[in-house]
């Protein structure tokens, strides 16, 4: 049995006005900040990759709960500075919705899809969003053999 229901991944990008060690720096402050905040918030499996002037998190939490989502960008606005952004996407493992946050250090928003079934999703028109979010490809018929 699967004890995690739910992904996250985070992706920091850092303004490309900081030198190389004030990167550094502040990616590890950021790794150390993060590492902690996700251990008290349950997660686990959690694991950094730093690319250039980008860091990647990915973790498993056991339950799928927008209020834990809620408090981690919380936080995590708490310790941005100005010169970090951070984008989170977290996904239910049964593939029913998926939550994406957009976080600075003046504020974070949330955009969240309910994923519909294979069937629904065949028979009923792509959802319309104002905000351009939701993307969806061409409906294809079956091919015939």
């Amino acid at each position: 049995m699967d004890k995690y229901r739910c992904e996250m991944f985070g992706h920091f990008t850092y303004d490309e006005h900081l030198t190389y060690q004030e990167l550094l720096d502040r990616e590890a402050q950021l790794t150390q900040d993060m590492q902690l905040l996700l251990e008290r918030s349950e997660a686990a499996h959690i694991d950094f990759s730093p690319l250039g002037d980008e860091l990647m998190v990915q973790c498993a939490f056991e339950a799928y709960s927008v209020q834990t989502f809620h408090a981690l960008c919380d936080d995590i606005q708490k310790f941005l500075c100005a010169a970090v952004e951070a984008r989170l996407l977290f996904v239910d493992k049964h593939l029913a919705m998926l939550d994406m946050y957009w976080i600075t250090n003046s504020g974070w928003r949330e955009a969240g899809v309910d994923i519909p079934r294979a069937s629904q999703a065949i028979s009923q028109p792509p959802p319309v969003s104002e905000n351009k979010i939701v993307r969806h490809g061409a409906k294809r018929k079956k091919k015939a053999e």
